[in-house]
């Protein structure tokens, strides 16, 4: 059996330790919390399964920080998605100044049938010295009924201990699982 710290390698090979599941069933939010410290350089997100209750609908991701979630315009990303339904390639972005959260995933088809899967890397998320980012891939199905590769990089520069990940729908709730793992650092 394969194991995620194989498909998934990271420097140093460290070992992947599941830390918390969260599974939501029609949610307004989705929040991880509790779980990052400075046990780890590095944690990942592993969601399997999420979909939107409305179809063509956007996933978005929020930092808490200094005990609150950020909804500043701090945040900076660049969305991406290559489509089975066509030959162009396909691009989202959010610059300093526009946008108060980063999206993850894009135009996703509100069914099981439609469904996104993604590995989320969150780096140095107790540093008070870095801005926090993430870097996400995955897959989804889109509302015309063809399949997506996703890759999204994200950044708010407030340098505030990371403490927790929000998720949420464009419009209506999120259902899906949500492992956070950390990685060992040797």
């Amino acid at each position: 059996m394969t194991t995620l710290s194989e498909l998934f390698p990271v420097g140093g090979g460290g070992a992947w330790n599941l830390l918390s599941t969260v599974t939501a069933s029609s949610a307004a939010t989705v929040d991880i919390e509790t779980t990052f410290d400075s046990t780890y350089d590095t944690y990942a997100l592993v969601i399997s399964g999420m979909i939107t209750d409305n179809n063509y609908n956007s996933t978005w991701l929020r930092f808490k920080m200094g005990g609150s979630y950020a909804t500043n315009t701090n945040y900076r990303f660049h969305h991406q998605h290559c489509s089975t339904g066509a030959i162009t390639y396909d691009a989202t972005k959010g610059v300093n100044g526009s946008t108060n959260a980063i999206m993850v995933s894009y135009g996703t088809y509100g069914t099981s049938l439609g469904n996104s899967s993604i590995v989320m890397y969150i780096p140095f998320p107790s540093s008070t010295t870095r801005a926090k980012m993430i870097q996400a891939t995955g897959v989804s199905l889109a509302g015309n009924n063809s399949g997506r590769s996703i890759n999204t990089y994200g950044i708010n520069y407030n340098t505030d201990a990371l403490t927790g990940l929000r998720f949420y729908a464009q419009a209506g709730n999120l259902t899906g699982t949500f492992r956070l793992y950390g990685i060992s650092n040797s």
